[in-house]
């Protein structure tokens, strides 16, 4: 086998919970290739938690730590994050929110994190120059229904 195949079969044991992988881990002396195996397994679960908890601070406080623990695993079970970019995988989740059972049946909840996803993604937003006021000044407002 070689070292893109392993780690093609890493990678699905880790997104996709395929178990064949274990049968390229060895045992240690502490342990079994499956305790091994679970250490990476759940590292990539929790810091995909993590960082959905940090991008979307006021979903978890308003779903609660359990509740959001459920959103986050249930993403992760239907949407094996393909992606590397944050902003990417913000989208899919709000995305997901929007597409999903029992989450498409809370609109606020939804609107909620995709109003903390533009947020997130208007600070990693590459730096624009800025507009002097002058330019600033031309922008015509619309005000009302008019």
């Amino acid at each position: 086998m070689t070292l893109a195949e392993l780690q093609t079969k890493f990678q699905a044991g880790i997104l996709e919970n395929d178990r064949a992988v274990l049968a390229s881990i060895a045992d240690s002396r502490k342990t079994d290739r499956a305790t091994l195996f679970a250490v990476y397994y759940d590292a990539y679960r929790m810091r995909l938690a993590e960082f959905l908890s940090n991008d979307f601070p006021i979903l978890r406080t308003c779903l609660g730590d359990e509740v959001f623990g459920r959103l986050v695993e249930d993403y992760i079970l239907s949407a094996p994050s393909r992606q590397r970019k944050r902003a990417l995988v913000r989208r899919a989740v709000t995305r997901f929110m929007h597409e999903t059972a029992p989450w498409r049946a809370n609109r606020g909840t939804i609107d909620l994190a995709r109003f903390e996803r533009a947020l997130s993604d208007a600070f990693d937003a590459a730096d624009a120059p800025l507009s002097s006021i002058d330019a600033l000044g031309t922008f015509a407002l619309k005000i009302g229904g008019a």
